[in-house]
């Protein structure tokens, strides 16, 4: 078979895919029926002779190639599996819909891309494509030629190849292409392709901005529990060291500053747990109504001896009747939190208020205390993952940050918001709202 005759027919079988999963859109409820199409797409598309690649419309990742697809782009089918239908095509975002353009305008039944093989060389190709169902999921089916400037029925973009295919001079004889009276369905494939370049463009960076900042998270996170355990280490070792003389005053002083440390270490494991389960979404959530005061006051209760412990004064000035549409054990954590926080931040013989009002349908709570305040660079450092807070506690020690990145995503997930003001020297106001 010739170049043109073997194109024609892998364009041919484009046209009986369709025509396929059309009958399967008419008939949803025919199951021998799909898994009939299904064979003879598999059939189909193991054919080697065109390259043909399976993409899935979300992530955009290669999920199926064929063989020709392997020796077209270099790459083994393992690969080429790794690899996102964007790292491959290397129009940009203008190009892409420039194209669109030229492919409505000329009547074409195909869409020219430049793409990228693992040489190196950057080729340009027409690409057809329609929706498929396999295996229960949808996906767009890619028919790919390459393609050479200068044909009768081309108007395309300027490619410069790095080295020149030799099948390209065969293909430059061809005819011009068949089956125009599937534009519509192309067409409205090439709208979604757009849209999907599109999308994918601003997942991907948000994608790696975010990995970036969960590394620098990890690398405070796993400093941090370091720190602690090797200080539970040095102290227990002076517990047990039977061969030194000590009295019972330090062993009761060392003991003390055990506690404190384990104390610590098990509040940023119990933190590092829930923002993981929240992360993999294995925390349920159940937002109801409920009262505010009750379940600030477990909070409260909670650190009263901590508190008394450095003369601070915890005050209650939430309403009786205040009440939220939240899910609580959240908000607890939230509450946890920032009272934690407010006496880690708070001299000996300071105060702290836990307060709350209605506005605007939501109901503001606010933790403030007299404590040493924060800076505006350490205020722009909060709530975000990959900051590290490096404000001082009372105690000369650091915080770690992870608190507030958990109550900023359990309040955000509860359609809230959570900020503070702050001076140095002059304490912290923590706010967060929640509907009402």
């Amino acid at each position: 078979m010739t170049v043109k005759q073997i194109k024609d027919q892998s364009i041919h079988e484009l046209n009986l895919i369709k025509r396929d999963y059309d009958s399967i859109k008419s008939d949803v409820e025919s199951s021998s029926l799909v898994k009939e199409v299904e064979k003879r797409f598999i059939k189909l598309f193991s054919k080697s002779n065109a390259v043909k690649i399976l993409v899935e419309p979300d992530q955009g990742y290669i999920v199926d190639a064929n063989a020709k697809a392997c020796q077209f782009y270099g790459y083994t089918l393992h690969e080429l599996q790794k690899k996102k239908i964007i790292e491959i095509n290397k129009l940009t975002e203008d190009e892409v819909i420039e194209e669109y353009k030229r492919q409505q305008d000329e009547g074409r039944d195909y869409f020219i891309n430049k793409q990228v093989v693992a040489s190196g060389s950057i080729l340009p190709v027409e690409v057809r494509s329609t929706q498929v169902l396999k295996g229960g999921l949808k996906l767009f089916y890619f028919l790919i030629h390459e393609h050479v400037k200068g044909t009768a029925d081309d108007n395309s973009i300027e490619v410069k190849l790095e080295k020149e295919p030799e099948s390209l001079t065969e293909i430059a004889a061809s005819a011009p292409l068949m089956f125009a009276k599937d534009l519509d369905l192309i067409e409205n494939n090439a709208r979604e392709l757009v849209t999907l370049t599109q999308k994918l463009t601003v997942s991907e960076a948000k994608l790696r901005e975010l990995n970036a900042s969960k590394d620098r998270f990890f690398s405070i996170i796993s400093h941090d529990l370091k720190n602690n355990f090797a200080s539970i280490l040095g102290l227990s070792r002076l517990l047990t060291n039977s061969n030194q003389n000590v009295n019972s005053e330090s062993r009761l002083e060392t003991a003390t500053l055990l506690h404190s440390s384990s104390q610590k270490l098990y509040s940023l494991l119990e933190n590092l747990l829930e923002w993981a389960k929240l992360q993999r979404e294995e925390i349920s959530f159940g937002p109801s109504r409920f009262g505010l005061k009750n379940t600030a006051r477990e909070a409260i209760e909670l650190f009263k001896l901590k508190a008394d412990e450095k003369s601070i004064e915890l005050i209650d000035e939430i309403p009786e009747d205040a009440a939220a549409f939240a899910d609580q054990n959240m908000i607890k954590t939230v509450l946890r939190n920032l009272i934690s926080n407010a006496i880690n931040f708070t001299d000996s013989n300071g105060k702290i208020v836990i307060s709350a009002a209605v506005a605007a349908e939501k109901i503001i709570v606010k933790v403030s205390d007299t404590g040493v305040g924060i800076n505006k660079e350490n205020q722009d450092k909060l709530f975000k993952i990959g900051e590290k807070f490096i404000g001082l506690t009372t105690e000369g020690t650091k915080g770690t940050g992870l608190g507030l990145i958990l109550c900023k995503e359990f309040v955000e997930k509860n359609n809230g918001e959570i900020w503070v003001e702050s001076e140095p020297g002059k304490g912290s106001t923590f706010y967060f709202s929640m509907p009402v």
